[in-house]
């Protein structure tokens, strides 16, 4: 009497725990790529706001006279200049200083996010 042939290959069980592991490691590599796309983007948009500050600092610091400006770049930028006196004392007969703040504000990843520079510069002849 012969006995029953076995057919060596997998098991539907065997086939399902492999298809179960291949699945949550394609996943997890998703995710991690996906998070680190995100970070990309808002490690690219900070500085995108930063150069966007410095570059509005330099603008309004050759200004004279501008006390306060607003606007929007690339559609969800949004900035704000403001120059008020220096709060310092400023020797007797030198220029006053004023000091001029930029914020610069916008959302990423669903949160908003600002960055703000300050810089001093000149202004009026201080009076005696």
């Amino acid at each position: 009497m012969r006995s029953p042939r076995r057919i060596d290959g997998f098991s539907l069980l065997e086939m399902l725990v492999a298809f179960t592991i291949a699945a949550i490691s394609i996943g997890m590599i998703f995710n991690l790529f996906s998070g680190a796309t995100a970070s990309a983007a808002a490690a690219r948009d900070t500085q995108y706001a930063v150069t966007l500050a410095q570059s509005l600092l330099a603008e309004y610091g050759s200004s004279p006279g501008v006390e306060t400006a607003t606007g929007v770049v690339a559609g969800r930028f949004e900035w704000s200049v403001e120059t008020r006196p220096y709060e310092g004392r400023a020797p007797t007969g030198a220029l006053a200083l004023q000091q001029l703040s930029v914020e610069v504000t916008w959302a990423t990843l669903g949160r908003r996010q600002s960055v703000t520079l300050q810089t001093l510069k000149p202004g009026q002849l201080a009076r005696r």
